[in-house]
């Protein structure tokens, strides 16, 4: 009697962990919510391109430091030794790249910003993109429905059979691909963010549209004044100025020199054309954005009406859903606009300094 008493009581506890635990994994795999600051904060702490560089810059400390203890003196002074060229060469080089790297870092910085934004904003087009595809088929459906019954009277041929049954397949095969999609777009940004690839966390911001206000004159003059890209062919031409001295025996420094200003003029007039391309487009987003939502504000009326049409039985059920599905479109277009335009932003202000970066914590 006693062991069958344990027998029980064996068999109870093991029951019990059999229902609980599934439970317990189900409530510790559920996909976390996350919004978009919090999946920039997520990738400046991963992205590798970030921790490498921060290496890089101290290597470059260290080197600028050592090649800093060997020189004795201001090489411009009386005494200046032609044989310590290499010495006053190897600092000055070093340098730049010290201080390069470190502007480096922050322009690597908000390239994540934008980088991430782009990845977050794809996960909800792609998203919608899904849904839009669902409603083409649920409108599709009804209409095979129609196309039996009109057949079954005789009243249509069996090519408008096979033409209804084509696209319910097609239909299929187009949620197939978007559902595809909706995964790689959800993999780019959990790579991003140093999340499991497989991952589908709820993401809770929106993608939201609001009227820049740029002058592109005034763009161009931040970014030139600004931008990783100008200060570095800047920094250097400066640098080819000063270790242009060092060449002693021939003019390669000055030839050096002169390469070095050129190609900071070219990277000047490549950063006014970029800009420049940047701008026009974000404002030429911003007309169509306007133009979509009258387009939208349109088909809401229309949806309405037909709505009332549809409840006092003068039209059928797909009559309706082809409205949705245009209104749909309209509503996937405004947010492919929306989102084309914060990630241009996102890219102008990384130029001209003023994209803010969210610290890694």
């Amino acid at each position: 009697m006693r062991l069958k008493i344990q027998r029980y009581i064996w068999l109870t506890l093991l029951l019990t962990l059999t229902l609980t635990v599934p439970a317990f994994a189900q409530d510790n795999t559920a996909d976390p919510s996350l919004d978009l600051n919090q999946a920039i904060k997520k990738a400046l702490a991963h992205s590798a391109t970030i921790k490498n560089q921060q290496l890089s810059i101290d290597q470059n400390e260290i080197q600028r430091d050592n090649a800093q203890q060997a020189m004795k003196y201001i090489p411009t002074s009386y005494d200046y030794n032609p044989e310590d060229t290499n010495t006053f060469k190897a600092f000055y080089g070093v340098d730049f790249e010290y201080r390069k790297g470190k502007k480096k870092l922050e322009a690597d910085k908000r390239q994540v910003v934008v980088d991430v934004t782009k990845a977050y904003y794809e996960v909800i087009k792609k998203k919608t993109a899904l849904e839009e595809k669902k409603l083409t088929q649920a409108k599709n459906i009804i209409k095979l429905g129609q196309t039996n019954a009109k057949a079954a009277v005789g009243m249509i041929t069996a090519a408008d059979i096979l033409a209804a049954e084509t696209a319910v397949a097609a239909d299929r095969a187009a949620i197939k691909e978007a559902d595809m999609n909706l995964e790689n777009s959800y993999s780019n940004l959990n790579r991003l963010i140093g999340q499991d690839l497989a991952g589908r966390p709820i993401l809770t911001d929106a993608i939201v549209f609001a009227p820049s206000g740029i002058k592109t004159d005034e763009q161009v003059l931040k970014a030139i004044n600004n931008s990783y890209e100008m200060w570095t062919a800047n920094e250097g031409a400066k640098l080819a100025s000063l270790t242009k001295y060092f060449e002693y025996w021939s003019d390669i420094g000055i030839k050096s020199e002169a390469q070095a200003h050129n190609a900071a003029s070219d990277t000047r007039e490549g950063m006014k054309v970029q800009v420049e391309e940047l701008c026009h487009g974000i404002l030429a987003l911003e007309e169509k954005y306007i133009e979509l939502d009258k387009q939208l504000q349109q088909l809401q009326e229309n949806l309405r009406v037909i709505k009332i049409q549809y409840e006092q039985g003068l039209v059928t059920r797909d009559a309706v859903l082809s409205v949705e599905e245009l209104l749909k479109k309209i509503e996937n277009g405004k947010l492919e606009v929306a989102s084309t335009h914060a990630v241009s932003l996102k890219s102008l202000y990384r130029l001209t300094g003023e994209l803010s970066v969210i610290p890694a914590k």
